[in-house]
């Protein structure tokens, strides 16, 4: 081939690449998502319905990497003319103005045991959406997590906390859902749980999880009054969240010297206190050193 020759050669490819450039719209389309149609079986290439769209189209499309299920929610990355589903995601989306929200159509599906996804990524956290009061219809199908800010309606209301909600069904009445909660901060080392039953609407009140034996002790100063037998009495609150049934109070010591063995008394309060009460011969302030303990 002749300079001549080689440089015209040269041009021509230069020619039709700018060309084959200047028709590739993918250049200026932007990174979609879409949902793998709800009747892919498996078998070819999936069709897919575009989010902000109402109807699943005709085109189907390769993937890379992992392959769809029905109902998937996917990436799908422009390509030349086309799309290729470039990734598979799911839990929650943002909306145009960057508000989070819980999309209930991410319904993924799998025709067996080994098809099914290893786990979900958490739905993204955000104070004034993810409340204690969003309903259990809220969430998306199957295991997801979230992290949430102190709310009144949490377990324990001034804690940071962790939430796994497992929603197995939904008749559209009730959506057999657990929800567990975990303090983020040791103050409150207990698991809660709630549930939204099949045929109920609505969660249940929070339980605490039975961890074993429940304890909590302290000690309070009753000042002594009266004639003799001098008598005295003081309140007992216990750490918030600490007990899930009604405790049994004891006194451990104290710095007096009982009268006769019965100059102690507790009143319970449920689960958040007790009141003591204290009586003996000589009037002077005592030191009660108490136990509570539950066993679930």
């Amino acid at each position: 081939m002749s300079g001549l020759e080689a440089r015209d050669f040269l041009t021509a490819v230069a020619g039709f690449a700018a060309e084959a450039q200047a028709n590739d719209d993918s250049i200026v389309r932007p990174v979609r998502l879409a949902v793998v149609d709800a009747g892919y079986a498996g078998v070819g290439t999936p069709r897919v319905r575009f989010e902000g769209e109402t109807t699943t189209g005709l085109r189907t499309y390769v993937w890379l990497g992992n392959k769809p299920v029905a109902g998937d929610r996917v990436v799908m990355q422009p390509v030349g003319n086309s799309y290729v589903i470039s990734g598979i995601i799911g839990g929650g989306v943002l909306s145009q103005d960057g508000r989070p929200v819980l999309d209930t159509s991410y319904e993924p599906a799998w025709s067996g045991l080994t098809d099914k996804p290893l786990g979900y990524p958490e739905i993204p956290r955000n104070a004034s959406y993810y409340t204690p009061t969003r309903a259990a219809s809220d969430y998306p199908m199957g295991v997801s997590t979230t992290f949430v800010d102190p709310n009144s309606g949490w377990p324990h209301p001034t804690n940071y906390g962790q939430v796994l909600t497992v929603r197995g069904f939904n008749t559209g009445s009730g959506d057999a859902t657990i929800q567990y909660w975990s303090s983020y901060q040791n103050t409150d080392t207990a698991v809660y749980y709630r549930q939204d039953f099949y045929n109920v609407s609505g969660w249940t009140a929070w339980k605490k999880l039975a961890t074993g034996i429940e304890a909590a002790t302290g000690s309070v100063t009753i000042s002594l009054s009266g004639s003799g037998p001098y008598t005295g009495s003081a309140n007992v609150t216990y750490p918030a969240g600490r007990f899930s049934g009604t405790p049994s109070p004891s006194f451990a010591a104290h710095s007096g010297s009982p009268q006769s063995g019965h100059d102690i008394t507790f009143v319970p309060n449920g689960t958040t206190g007790m009141t003591i009460n204290y009586s003996r011969g000589t009037n002077f302030s005592t030191a009660i050193y108490w136990a509570a303990t539950y066993a679930p």
